[in-house]
């Protein structure tokens, strides 16, 4: 389905609600985030217990991956320890960018004593955090949901200091209709004024620049001439910096930097390829972002598949069908051959190897678009694939959400036994 009914997106409203700048891996950020939110409420220089009780989605995620500004440190319980001392809640999912050697000492301090303690509720999926904090004098609670940087209530001695309802904003993702409208999102992105194009080139200077940061650590020095194989190094050196704790942020998309890599990245490298102005760029990755948010908002935030090759590479690969001045169907078709591509591939929590997915996830977004503009890919009715992409949509979160519920189960235990 491409028609239907009406409903007027926003490029704006997306950008402000989906599209933000991240430090480090979101999970872990997000950790760090409740845990320097709850942080600000407690007096008392002597931290005797942290405690963070999260969904399994977030422990499973944080549970390997690097955080930036502790030199190589991994996990959640790493990010808990830095953000008791240097955390800024102010900054988001920036919030371990003031860290220091100092902090770092402290922290490390903290973890030696075994004062953090962070606890998966393996009954609880999605976006869930629930950190302590006690010093000698009181004891402060942070509770994030649904979003990485929904700050759902604080309080302090029990007392509420923070709900919601105060600023709904916060907690509030970017609706999507039930039904996927291609139409509606190309009205959207063909109506984006010019602030809509400074801030979606923000995001692509960001990324571009994480992105030759890590070319830079990889000791790739030499020009990548072909268009795919450029996008694939981009993304996987934008990726694996990330994922190896770079101080560098990332524009993220849909509450994950990679996803923000793979969503902005190759579109942006086949615009300059092909030399288009600024605004049909712009243009391009704003429908990436819509398209990518669409599947993901279908997934959920954090799922047992990567979100990476399942919703960022197709919302690639519409992009750059965009760019290429493909129709609505040829659009349509990119989106479900890479789909038919990648779905799948599933989350094995957040570390460097994720590079190179992301890798692949640009590179497949790339060649489906070149299929397409030739009426080749998948049209008929294939697997889970469906003529009505609404239909297919709904075989794909029947495979993700109820087809993978025990995936993330089974992927816990087996990173646990690492440390057993």
């Amino acid at each position: 389905m491409i028609g239907g009914e009406i409903k007027l997106y926003s490029v704006k409203e997306y950008l402000k609600k989906e599209v933000k700048p991240a430090l480090g891996c979101t999970e872990p950020g997000a950790v760090a985030l409740a845990v320097a939110r709850a942080r600000k409420e407690v007096e008392g220089e002597n931290i005797k217990k942290v405690v963070v009780d999260v969904s399994k989605n977030v422990y499973k995620n944080g549970m390997y991956v690097k955080v930036p500004g502790t030199k190589g440190m991994k996990g959640n319980k790493v990010a808990a320890a830095v953000a008791s001392f240097c955390g800024d809640p102010s900054k988001k999912l920036e919030v371990l960018s003031d860290s220091s050697e100092t902090c770092l000492q402290k922290a490390k301090l903290l973890l030696d004593e075994g004062v953090v303690n962070v606890n998966c509720i393996m009954d609880l999926s999605g976006i869930y955090i629930d950190a302590k904090i006690y010093t000698d004098e009181n004891f402060a609670q942070c509770i994030i949901k649904n979003s990485h940087t929904g700050i759902y209530i604080v309080k302090r001695n029990e007392k509420i200091v923070f709900f919601n309802k105060e600023n709904p904003e916060e907690n509030n993702d970017f609706k999507f209709s039930p039904t996927f409208h291609l139409d509606n999102f190309i009205k959207a992105v063909d109506n984006i004024d010019q602030q809509d194009v400074e801030e979606i080139f923000k995001g692509i200077e960001m990324n571009y620049k994480v992105a030759e940061h890590g070319l830079k650590l990889l000791g790739f020095n030499e020009i990548i001439n072909q268009i795919n194989y450029k996008i694939r190094y981009f993304c996987m050196a934008a990726s694996g910096s990330r994922m190896s704790g770079s101080d560098i942020p990332v524009m993220s998309s849909g509450g994950s930097g990679n996803q923000g890599i793979v969503s902005i990245l190759p579109v942006a490298i086949v615009g300059e390829e092909l030399r288009l102005e600024k605004r049909r760029i712009a243009k391009a990755v704003a429908l990436s972002h819509f398209v990518s948010g669409f599947i993901k908002s279908k997934l959920g935030k954090v799922a047992p598949v990567c979100g990476c090759v399942n919703a960022a590479s197709p919302g690639a690969a519409a992009g750059i069908t965009y760019l290429f001045s493909g129709s609505q169907e040829q659009i349509m078709l990119a989106v479900k051959t890479v789909l038919s591509d990648t779905l799948g591939m599933f989350c094995d929590g957040a570390k460097e190897s994720c590079a190179l997915k992301a890798g692949m996830a640009g590179q497949e977004a790339y060649d489906a678009s070149l299929l397409a503009m030739r009426d080749i890919g998948i049209k008929d009715c294939q697997g889970f694939l469906n003529d009505d992409f609404n239909k297919t949509m709904e075989n794909i979160v029947e495979i993700g959400k109820n087809g993978l519920t025990k995936l993330d189960d089974s992927i816990i235990k087996v990173l646990e036994k690492r440390n057993s």
